[in-house]
Order: structure tokens, then sequence, then C-alpha cells
């Protein structure tokens, strides 16, 4: 993923982001939009160096190939806030949660979303 944003406010890596505005109690029906970005060759074996005359034009060329994403996402109900999580998942899926507790948290509300391995045929 090269970044990600939620309501135009881009996050990093990691899955963090900067200064999303939610209310203090949750209403029926919040949603956000996210948009991404996705480098479908991040790895690439053929990259010119960064001063190398050509690294210009195979740089417009690989970054030609990133693919855009957005979806509406649903806010699950929440009391305490500590911020919204952003979580992305195979086939290009999309959730959301301000839950105060952290990826490890045994009770967290993706924990077992995050443990499942990838499906490699996502629908068309």
């Amino acid at each position: 993923m090269n970044k990600f944003s939620v309501n135009g406010y881009y996050g990093r890596v990691g899955g963090f982001t900067c200064c999303i505005m939610l209310p203090e109690k949750w209403q029926p029906g919040m949603q956000v939009r996210v948009e991404w970005e996705i480098d479908p060759s991040p790895y690439s074996k053929e990259i010119p160096r960064f001063n190398d005359p050509n690294f210009d034009n195979w740089m417009k060329k690989h970054e030609a190939n990133y693919r855009q994403y957005s979806a509406i996402v649903e806010v699950p109900e929440y009391g305490d806030s500590c911020g919204l999580q952003v979580h992305f998942f195979a086939c290009n899926q999309v959730k959301v949660t301000a839950t105060c507790m952290g990826i490890e948290h045994p009770d967290h509300p993706f924990k077992a979303l995050i443990n499942q391995q990838e499906n490699q045929s996502c629908p068309q």
C-alpha cells in the first residue's frame, strides 16, 4: 500500500492517520470514505539507481500501474473512542473501528479477520 486517506485526511503505513474527528457519541448510520493506493509490483527487481538517467522514465511507467480504490465504510458502534483504526483485508476489503484495543488484544473486533490467510482468488 502506498497511501490511504479517511475523509480526505492521509494516513501512513501502520494504519494511523491524524485528525479524524469522531463525535463523542456514536450515531447510527455513521460512515467514512476510505481511499487507498496500491502498488501491484512493490518489489520490482529492475529498478534503476536513483541517479540513473532512466530512473524518471522508469518511475513514471511504474506509477502508471498504481491502482486506486475507495469505499464508504460503516463506523461500528463505539463507547469510548481512542481514534479511528483502519484495517485493510484481502480482496480490497476495508473496515474501521474506534476501539481502544490494540490489534494484539484478544478481544479486538477484527482479530479473527486479521489472523485469516489471504485468499488468492477474489471475486471480480
